[in-house]
């Protein structure tokens, strides 16, 4: 759930526990605050990478989700956009018939695409 995921990065980050690249994926379960988000991004300035994922979910909420994190991605330069949700849409066969859960083969695709991103310049 993005309302307790955010804030608890935003409390790891003043903790000075997160790694130099953070991966966050969110949205699935329901509507992302735009201003937690961006007070999350805010607050992960100092890492070297944020790795924002793309939400791929059958939920009304969906397109909202992904506005909001596509815009969040351009504000801050630290911040890579994966595309999970192009990525499914283009094939299938990485989510099982939920249309959300992935499959071996979405799991092998998800770990590459988060390296990708997190290495990428």
């Amino acid at each position: 759930q993005a309302y307790t995921l955010l804030p608890q990065v935003m409390q790891d980050a003043a903790a000075g526990v997160l790694a130099p690249i953070v991966v966050i994926q969110t949205g699935n379960n329901g509507v992302i605050d735009g201003s937690q988000l961006t007070a999350t991004l805010n607050a992960l300035r100092s890492r070297h990478r944020v790795v924002l994922v793309t939400v791929h979910v059958p939920r009304p909420w969906k397109n909202h989700n992904l506005d909001l994190i596509t815009d969040a991605a351009r504000q801050f330069p630290n911040v890579r956009l994966m595309q999970w949700n192009n990525r499914v849409t283009a094939d299938r066969r990485l989510v099982v018939h939920d249309g959300i859960h992935l499959t071996l083969r979405g799991i092998n695709v998800y770990a590459a695409m988060v390296v990708h991103a997190a290495l990428s310049r």
